[in-house]
């Protein structure tokens, strides 16, 4: 009798969260949609940021702007996996389709004796159209991208590309740089190519590379705009007379989207791109202080919001990272500390520890001492003095490795955490569930506990979508054996005659007398007709998948061949 007890209020709290979210009928579309990430935030961040920023203002009634919208949390994982990558993360969220490590908006290969769900194994490896790009297809609104990082990075990668390897920039940016995004703001000079270059004015969008000033004064267009090598400095480092903040990218990205003339309405990404980072270093300093520059760009989008009366608002982390607290190890006597227990050793750090690596690999050593106390405001213990000056030479260059090795920069955040009482668990993801929030005109959102597949499911609702997204993937991206059924399909690795474009996997198609040489994660189609030769343009750029040897490309070309 008890076990059916239990079993009885267990049915009912399912049924009342169920009863939370909003039924398909229910949600009245708004005509601009904004959906902001902040990439690896674990829940106990907030409590970090919020306690941070009270201490250092001495105004303890602070809140984050982003609280009072807060309205659930979310179950992050893959297709097979708990604890998710950020590139199947956001994929979820943008494409309602779970994926592995490392996917990009795509189908997963199943892998049956870890799925968690039921995997269309003759999906495999096909692209997964996204709400971004059924903004722009399906509606014609106009679309954008907002990042700290490399802009084919993984987040802003899955909301407009899609490969199974989301560290192969190169292929990603070619993808980006033909979709026709009314802008672009982040970081990643070195992935840029003339190529992409030609093809980015081809769209007829301006590209500005490490110019402030003309950002600032852009006031009408397309624009790409693009700050540093890999990504944009920490907001503790940060110039603003070299590079723009995140809310100020956020804020120029919503003055130009709403002032382009474009009727029907936008979809904006915004991602705080580094918070991240910060985690898998295990530096309290640059994840709260990113956090909180987020929580500026979540005000920035509210107040927009608010104003205009027609736009939703949704903010969520793709995954947990590092378990921030407040407290734990040995913080015994916690109920009988004040704050400055917590915050007073970094109350004068002005530097992020990757900006301190650099500072301290650019001095003399004797002069280590004076440069570190004249950044972060700790005098050096001798142990710690000894650590550096022992990993002086050692650097890791891969920011998700930092916290796994002994180097200089690891020193540097063990003595950040050694001046407070945060405690970081370590610099890895974790399968926690994440919060998330909406703000919406009508009071319309989702509440409770929900899968990350629900969540895409509420962008579509709230934007409107006329059809399933699985319908846009099957016009988009349909696999090359069945547009072109029945003629004859080559893939070759390189194609000369075809400049830059024959850089990359090329499919040549004959039949009728007609060939077709289709370049992959480009949007176009060489057509030769005896000795006519012309460029056909596609709606979206065409994909190729190594994986199975497959393209995927737009279902209508095989009239092309007519």
């Amino acid at each position: 009798m008890r076990l059916q007890s239990k079993n009885f209020i267990v049915c009912a709290a399912l049924a009342v969260l169920a009863s939370c979210a909003p039924k398909p009928d229910a949600v009245k579309p708004t005509k601009n949609v904004i959906f902001m990430l902040t990439d690896g935030t674990s829940e106990g961040a907030l409590a970090a940021a919020r306690w941070y920023q009270r201490y250092m203002t001495g105004d303890y009634t602070f809140n984050l702007n982003l609280d009072p919208y807060v309205c659930g949390l979310v179950q992050t994982h893959e297709s097979d996996c708990p604890i998710t990558c950020s590139a199947p993360g956001m994929s979820a969220y943008m494409t309602g389709v779970l994926g592995r490590m490392g996917n990009v908006s795509i189908h997963p290969e199943p892998h049956p004796e870890q799925d968690f769900y039921p995997v269309d194994p003759e999906r495999a490896w096909q692209p997964a159209a996204t709400v971004l790009e059924a903004a722009r297809y399906w509606q014609g609104k106009s679309t954008g991208l907002v990042c700290t990082v490399t802009f084919p990075h993984a987040t802003p990668g899955a909301a407009s590309a899609h490969l199974a390897r989301r560290w192969n920039y190169h292929d990603i940016a070619l993808q980006q740089a033909c979709e026709g995004l009314d802008l672009v703001f982040g970081s990643g000079r070195k992935v840029l190519t003339d190529e992409m270059r030609g093809m980015i004015a081809e769209t007829g969008a301006t590209l500005l590379e490490d110019d402030v000033d003309a950002f600032r004064a852009f006031d009408k267009g397309r624009l790409w705009a693009i700050f540093g090598q890999d990504f944009t400095d920490f907001e503790l480092d940060r110039d603003p007379a070299t590079q723009p903040s995140l809310s100020e990218m956020t804020a120029k990205a919503l003055d130009l989207l709403s002032h382009n003339g474009n009727k029907k309405g936008f979809f904006l990404m915004v991602e705080g791109s580094k918070v991240d980072y910060g985690a898998h270093s295990r530096d309290p300093m640059e994840l709260i202080t990113e956090l909180l520059e987020f929580d500026r760009a979540v005000k920035v989008c509210m107040d927009f919001a608010k104003k205009d009366g027609n736009t939703t608002v949704v903010f969520v982390p793709d995954h947990g990272n590092c378990g921030i607290q407040i407290g734990g190890g040995g913080y015994d006597d916690y109920e009988t500390n004040p704050v400055d227990s917590v915050y007073a050793g970094l109350r004068d750090c002005r530097s992020s520890s990757w900006k301190m690596t650099e500072r301290l690999q650019g001095c003399r050593e004797s002069e280590i001492p004076s440069v570190f106390k004249e950044w972060t405001g700790i005098t050096l213990r001798p142990a710690e003095l000894k650590a550096l000056k022992a990993n002086m030479s050692r650097t890791e260059g891969d920011y998700m490795k930092v916290s796994d090795s002994y180097n200089l920069q690891s020193v540097i955040c063990d003595i950040y955490l050694s001046r407070s009482h945060i405690n970081i668990i370590g610099g890895q993801h974790t399968g926690e569930d994440v919060f998330f929030g909406v703000y919406n005109p009508n009071g319309q959102r989702p509440s409770g506990v929900i899968r990350n597949v629900a969540l895409n499911e509420y962008l579509c609702r709230v934007m409107g979508l006329p059809k399933p997204l699985e319908a846009l993937t099957d016009e988009l991206y349909a696999p090359q054996d069945k547009v072109f059924e029945g003629f004859e399909c080559s893939v070759a690795a390189k194609t000369p005659g075809l400049g830059d474009a024959g850089e990359a996997a090329v499919l040549t198609v004959n039949g009728n007398g007609v060939k077709l040489q289709i370049p992959a994660y480009h949007n176009m189609v060489i057509r030769t007709r005896g000795e006519s030769v012309d460029t056909v343009r596609t709606r979206a750029q065409c994909v190729y998948m190594p994986e199975n040897g497959k393209f995927y490309v737009d279902a209508t070309l095989g009239r092309l061949l007519d």
